[in-house]
């Protein structure tokens, strides 16, 4: 991490004076960075943000989780609100064991591959009939094309499987929308693109890693041709759900279905017929799939059902699924326990902890020094966090003042297939955010648990800033762990200082 910083010292307070004055902190604040000489191993880099302290008494902050002290997951949108604060959805529950990556690191549990390679299974929510004179097989994609001795039994349905929750990317949806957006002739795509419809025709070379948001449909003409060019990855997201390609080859040219991913997230059916073919993993979690008239799939599918008719054919990929680096993804599951909020009271509730509520909370600016202990790394680890010992409500009675939230917003340069990522272990609810999805999920009472986040595994794009938002609580007194590790890339411009004056 050696990229020049701008320092950043953005500077707020919140008083409550009868008769006076409010001072209103914004939610997250910002970051600055001590830079040493280069070669230096003392470089500092100081996150600044924003502390609530709440009474111990709080019934809104310090409620038991009903399942006991644990580890809760899914108890929050998978997505930030609009004001960029978390937002509870209470269907979560305890997770009795860690989910993993390959290297055995704890990851959060929405973030286990949502396809279903190398496994030979098709996951549908609904039976699944079998093919009417159509071909249903299995292959792996990493051993090479589909055909002789790549070919393997016919795979099996798991009904009933889970559906993921789609999250759409918020730099994605914040682009300058299209409208109606027409190709023909030779065209070539190399950015990502919001638009309400896309009526593609002729070929379209993709180039680069590029995703498309589309609002109402995906049009592809008769006989359109979609190519990869080399190391090029799209994904689509579809809000209206379907399509119906005809003689229509997407991918075709690298047979490689792990390069495309698409998302069906409306109730329309896809239909893919008249000898299309399309190298594709495909998730449509509401939404019915076609293969019929010699229509082919080669890759995976995972959603409502698969409707066959007249020689639809589905080769399904037994590969593993790999990042946007090529690093192929084998993932352990974990298990769930007893299903509870993890002692977040409400909606209402949970609202109050990151943001300033009279009566509730208090609240004041906070930094934390990460130092550089090698070859790009930066850490803070501190085994007895608490920083607001004697101020704001006080330690009422108690050794240290333990009730208490941090909200951190920090812009990072993503570089991908670097390595980078980030790592926290603490004793109570942390979540992280970045580019408004959440990356990790520890909430509840948890002393000591430690998740990571690999972030070539969020489908960034290299050299594109975003923003991580970092959420933490304590909501006990027994510990104050708060160790966090990462080598990213951060970077903000200065901002002046806002203090907002209101008369009592």
């Amino acid at each position: 991490m050696r990229h020049q910083m701008i320092a950043n010292i953005s500077t707020y307070c919140l008083l409550a004076l009868a008769g006076g004055f409010s001072f209103v902190l914004p939610d997250q604040l910002g970051v600055q960075t001590l830079k040493a000489m280069p070669g230096s191993t003392s470089d500092v880099i100081k996150l600044t943000g924003t502390i609530r302290d709440f009474r111990k008494t709080n019934a809104a902050f310090k409620t038991a989780p009903s399942g006991g002290n644990g580890h809760y997951a899914g108890n929050l949108s998978f997505q930030l609100g609009s004001d960029d604060r978390p937002v509870f959805t209470g269907s979560g529950s305890k997770i009795s064991s860690q989910w993993r990556d390959k290297n055995a690191n704890p990851i959060a549990p929405h973030l286990q591959w949502d396809l279903a390679g190398g496994s030979g299974v098709i996951p549908v929510a609904i039976a699944t009939p079998s093919p009417k004179h159509g071909t249903l097989d299995t292959y792996n994609s990493g051993v090479g094309v589909y055909g002789g001795a790549n070919v393997g039994p016919a795979p099996t349905y798991q009904v009933g499987a889970a559906m993921p929750t789609v999250r759409i990317p918020r730099s994605l949806s914040n682009l300058t929308n299209q409208g109606t957006l027409t190709y023909s002739g030779t065209s070539t795509i190399s950015s990502d693109i919001h638009c309400n419809t896309f009526n593609g025709g002729g070929t379209i070379n993709i180039s680069g890693n590029v995703s498309i948001l589309c609002n109402t449909g995906f049009m592809l003409s008769t006989h359109t041709i979609i190519n990869l060019n080399s190391g090029a990855r799209l994904r689509l997201y579809l809000r209206n759900g379907g399509s119906s390609w005809n003689h229509v080859q997407l991918n075709a040219n690298t047979k490689n279905p792990q390069r495309v991913t698409i998302y069906n997230l409306g109730t329309v059916k896809w239909v893919i017929h008249n000898h299309a073919d399309v190298y594709a993993n495909i998730i449509s979690p509401n939404g019915n799939m076609e293969l019929s008239n010699h229509g082919t799939l080669y890759g995976t599918f995972r959603g409502r059902t698969i409707e066959y008719d007249n020689h639809g054919d589905f080769h399904v990929d037994r590969a593993a699924p790999r990042d946007m680096c090529d690093v192929v993804i084998a993932d352990t599951a974990g298990t769930r326990g007893v299903r509870s909020t993890g002692g977040i009271v409400s909606a209402a509730h949970f609202s109050t902890w990151f943001k300033d509520t009279l009566g509730s909370n208090l609240s004041m600016q906070h930094s934390i020094d990460l130092t550089h202990s090698g070859s790009g790394l930066y850490e803070y680890l501190d085994d007895s966090f608490h920083p607001i010992d004697s101020v704001l409500f006080g330690n009422e009675g108690e050794s240290h003042n333990n009730y208490f939230t941090y909200a951190i917003d920090v812009p990072f340069i993503h570089h991908a297939c670097g390595g980078r990522f980030f790592e926290f272990q603490g004793c109570d609810d942390a979540w992280l955010f970045v580019d408004g999805m959440m990356a990790m999920d520890l909430g509840g009472i948890i002393p000591g648990t430690r998740q990571y986040v690999d972030m070539d595994r969020l489908g960034l794009v290299d050299g594109r800033t975003y923003t991580l938002h970092f959420f933490y609580a304590q909501r006990q007194s027994n510990f104050g762990i708060f160790r966090l590790r990462t080598n990213l890339d951060f970077v903000i411009t200065p901002q002046p200082m806002t203090i907002t004056s209101v008369g009592d």
